[in-house]
């Protein structure tokens, strides 16, 4: 898909635009190859070189100094020794998305949270981005509960993430204390702002509603865009009304400047353009961002507005992203106001 978003956006190119030759290398399942690739590739004149995409393979390049030729890679390594001014890093990362929500709530007033996230190594990642930039910002985290994702009901543990037992415990106290039965209505703790959410569509779409049961209906819940499936369903998508979440501008907008390229890729990959939509647009950019590299130093006021985000440089060699932010509404994702989210100039495509 990523393959095929470059090859679509390579044919979008403008008449009169810059459309360098492109030519495509298999790097192989190891680590190893991805060297010999890189060196065939600048044996044969190219210029920059977009990939690898996986990390272990992105490490490889990353301890070459210097590169012979500039080196865009598809993912972000987790930690480095050393910055290669030679290498570009540029992915999807679910942290992105998880920092991007920390800003949108922080800008939104909230200052106390609570997590809800999977007993899974990537709910882990996406929490320790969101719970990293939340303190960095001034907030809290008041409680964090992980859930089993292979079961459907999440009762004790909301229960204990809302604070519903302690609430019946002092009802319990109350009664002995005053020796007969009394009236009695759960009580949720009212200590936190809002409940960021760490769940595919399946999950979120059980979670929502049993938040609600447990008297949690007006407590917002914010997501990364892995509850959105990529594909509008009011009909499965309506017990996920209320939850804002962040995402690619190419999976949340219409836009006259690329409509007409995803009826192409719908056209041309029916099959996989909704199902790996992020991935096009990943390859889409990565093409789009070459000519663009060496003018996005110049901080978030050199920002490009791309299909995946407005992407900046950052001094260690990361492309960051700023995403879209949307809300459910009857079922589907309502884009929220551009002074939900952050504006910044930027270079337009």
């Amino acid at each position: 898909a990523i393959r095929d978003g470059i090859i679509a956006a390579y044919y979008d190119t403008p008449e009169g635009g810059l459309q360098p030759q492109v030519r495509f290398y298999d790097s192989g399942d190891l680590p190893e190859t991805v060297l010999s690739a890189y060196q065939d590739a600048v044996s044969n004149g190219a210029q920059i070189v977009i990939g690898p995409l996986h990390k272990d393979s992105l490490e490889v390049l990353a301890d070459r100094i210097p590169l012979e030729v500039p080196v865009l890679g598809l993912n972000r390594l987790a930690t480095q020794t050393h910055v290669n001014p030679g290498l570009y890093q540029f992915g999807l990362a679910p942290e992105d998305e998880a920092r991007e929500v920390a800003r949108l709530a922080w800008r939104r007033g909230h200052t106390r949270a609570v997590a809800f996230l999977p007993e899974t190594s990537w709910g882990e990642r996406v929490y320790e981005a969101f719970a990293a930039e939340w303190e960095l910002l001034g907030g809290r985290v008041l409680e964090v509960q992980r859930y089993d994702p292979g079961k459907a009901d999440h009762g004790p543990e909301l229960k204990n993430l809302l604070n519903l037992d302690a609430s019946k415990s002092r009802h319990q106290k109350l009664t002995q204390t005053l020796g007969r039965k009394i009236a009695f209505v759960p009580r949720r703790r009212q200590d936190a702002d809002f409940v960021f959410l760490a769940a595919s569509p399946r999950q979120a779409r059980l979670i929502r509603p049993q938040l609600k049961f447990y008297r949690a209906s007006d407590l917002p819940v914010y997501a990364t865009s892995r509850v959105y499936s990529g594909k509008p369903d009011s009909s499965k998508d309506a017990d996920m009304n209320g939850i804002i979440f962040c995402d690619t501008p190419w999976t949340l907008e219409q836009r006259a400047n690329w409509d007409h390229l995803q009826r192409s890729i719908n056209e041309f990959w029916p099959n996989t353009a909704v199902r790996y939509a992020r991935l096009y647009a990943l390859g889409i950019d990565a093409y789009r961002l070459v000519p663009y590299l060496g003018r996005l130093d110049e901080g978030m006021f050199g920002a490009y507005h791309g299909v995946t985000g407005n992407l900046s440089l950052s001094d260690d060699g990361h492309i960051n992203r700023t995403l879209r932010c949307a809300v459910f509404r009857k079922g589907l994702p309502v884009v929220l106001d551009a002074d939900a989210t952050d504006t910044q100039a930027a270079i337009t495509h």
